[in-house]
């Protein structure tokens, strides 16, 4: 509700009360096979929902629709051995909009960002397609996956924005026109190199994501029927790219890792011309963790960042570097640590934020250079409630010796 400060009467373009209400069912008919081998599941989904919303005052409208949304589902997996298999399966699934993004009241409490919302939304359909084939060398402790997929978003809810003469935004959410797509693939390696202590871990991640956005350019528009008229639909892609590669050594005291992470991200904008620089976010690190007989352990580990593409005054290099020391006591019941973060007080994070009409870098200052110390009792053995404790590969965490 909102009144006037001067005479106290209530304001009725400003002010609503509303009743929403969502109702979604979901029906499936699906048939399962199951062999030695593989093991299969095909259905059909048909998901209603309907969308009543009462305006019990001001500015809100009473509107009613339903929608239906009609999907198949399946799941396939496959076992070629024991340490061989794949996996494939879909779904999808029905996102009913907020009361807030039906609610056609203006929200005027920033005078330079106007929001209202839309009583005629519809809920957004999302397909996703997944992906996912892992295979381990028992012989070498090695083990490679594969890992994808694909989403399809039907009636995506996206906000449209406006401004009018004098620079006020004015935004509402709408009903995309055409689909949200995106996709991604991933590659895993985790392998030991001969029989030595030394293993070498690699993941690598591509990604496309397609988006859209709608801009008015009716500098009168400030309702939400003045908005809708004057769209203008731009698409957005963007392409981005991950390696992250490290080396492994450890024995029975000592584990030390080296290695590097590059990340590549691209955009596109459909309308604008603008350029869309290239940014690459890198980094090196190292860590090393020992673990002395008399039930000491040492640690320590550093990252350095560094950033190309980025506006001046973004992307600065950083160099953040932890360490940590503990000790046992009582017959190993008793840990005593303490641990310092970012020693030289320079972590911070980058980001680009590319959208159909700005660019954004921003970085985010962390925590910032800290120490804890901490003193822990265990109570237990858990190690022997577990049987044994569990085994490792290696790409997993290091052994304790206590």
């Amino acid at each position: 509700m909102t009144y006037d400060n001067v005479s106290g009467r209530l304001m009725d373009d400003y002010s609503s009360r509303m009743t929403n209400t969502f109702l979604s069912h979901r029906m499936q008919v699906s048939m399962m096979k199951q062999e030695e081998k593989y093991n299969l599941q095909i259905g059909v989904n048909a998901e209603p929902s309907t969308t009543r919303t009462v305006g019990q005052m001001g500015a809100a409208r009473d509107t009613s629709y339903t929608v239906w949304n009609f999907a198949p589902s399946a799941r396939f997996d496959y076992n070629f051995s024991d340490n061989e298999f794949l996996r494939l399966f879909y779904w999808g699934r029905t996102s009913e909009p907020s009361v807030n993004q039906l609610t056609p009241v203006p929200d005027n409490s920033d005078p330079l960002y106007v929001s209202l919302g839309n009583p005629t939304l519809k809920p957004e359909f999302q397909h996703r397609l997944r992906m996912h084939y892992d295979y381990t060398d028992m012989k070498t402790f090695s083990t490679y996956a594969l890992m994808g997929g694909f989403n399809y978003t039907k009636d995506d809810i996206i906000n449209a924005s406006c401004y009018d003469g004098s620079g006020v935004q004015y935004t509402a959410p709408i009903n995309s026109d055409r689909p949200v797509i995106g996709g991604d693939l991933m590659f895993m390696v985790n392998s030991q190199i001969a029989k030595s202590g030394f293993s070498i871990m690699s993941f690598t991640r591509a990604a496309v994501n397609s988006s859209l956005s709608y801009t008015g350019n009716d500098t009168t528009a400030t309702t939400l029927d003045e908005i809708m008229d004057d769209l203008i639909a731009g698409r957005t892609t963007t392409l981005s790219v991950m390696e992250n590669l490290t080396f492994v050594y450890r024995n029975d005291y000592l584990e030390t890792r080296l290695g590097a992470r590059a990340s590549y991200r691209k955009a596109w904008y459909e309308i604008a011309s603008q350029a869309r620089s290239d940014t690459w976010d890198n980094s090196v690190f190292a860590e090393v963790t020992a673990t002395l007989p008399w039930g000491m352990e040492i640690a320590t580990d550093a990252r350095y960042n560094y950033y190309i593409g980025y506006d001046a005054g973004f992307g600065e290099p950083s160099l953040t570097w932890n360490a940590e020391i503990s000790q046992t006591f009582l017959k190993k019941k008793m840990t005593l640590r303490l641990k310092v973060y970012d020693i030289l007080n320079q972590s911070r994070n980058n980001y680009r934020n590319t959208t159909d009409n700005y660019i954004e870098d921003t970085y985010n200052n962390t925590l910032g250079q800290y120490f804890i110390i901490s003193l822990v009792y265990r109570f237990g053995n858990f190690d022997k409630m577990m049987g044994g404790g569990m085994r490792r590969g290696p790409g997993g965490p290091p052994p304790h010796r206590r």
